[in-house]
């Protein structure tokens, strides 16, 4: 009779032993999010020539924390305008428009982020360039017209046109 209860009791404990702890996986599944909007209070930019100064050396206006991105991975952002700037039948080119980003007031310095002042134009071009990505970050960006005879002769009023910044991941 101990010969059998011997070999029960031996697998009864294991049967007890492993009932004592079990596993289960655990994944974490990462995919590449991007966001980025503009500044709500900065919706319109405004370039308003009203002096002999402005019309003779150009017109800035500093845009703070104007574009707020964020990103799982590296990324850059680029920018187009949708057309010439358009009042009525007249126009002005958009390339005497320069737009000159800069670190804002959100995200921490690094040196991996590239700011390239650019003309704007409706190709789009590359206007900031990231090697990390960033759970939330802002750009300045200044916006100025150059002086330029094209703005001479013109009919008064505002002259408009769509600006679209778009984040792509590198």
């Amino acid at each position: 009779m101990r010969n059998i209860l011997a070999p029960l009791f031996l697998l009864f404990s294991f049967v007890l032993s492993a009932q004592n702890s079990a596993q289960s996986n655990l994944n974490v599944i990462l995919k590449p999010i991007q966001s980025i909007k503009i500044n709500d209070q900065q919706q319109h930019v405004n370039l308003s020539f009203e002096t002999v100064e402005d019309y003779t050396k150009g017109k800035i206006s500093n845009q703070a924390d104007h574009i707020e991105v964020m990103s799982s991975g590296t990324y850059e952002i680029r920018v187009v305008a949708q057309a010439p700037l358009m009042h009525d039948a007249d126009e002005i080119r958009v390339e005497h428009i320069g737009l000159n980003p800069s670190l804002g007031g959100i995200g921490d310095f690094r040196d991996n982020i590239t700011l390239l002042p650019v003309s704007l134009s409706m190709r789009e071009r590359n206007m900031i360039q990231s090697n990390a990505g960033d759970v939330k970050r802002t750009f300045n960006v200044s916006y100025k017209m150059n002086a330029s005879d094209e703005l001479l002769n013109k009919p008064v009023g505002t002259y408009s046109t769509v600006i679209t910044y778009t984040i792509l991941s590198l």
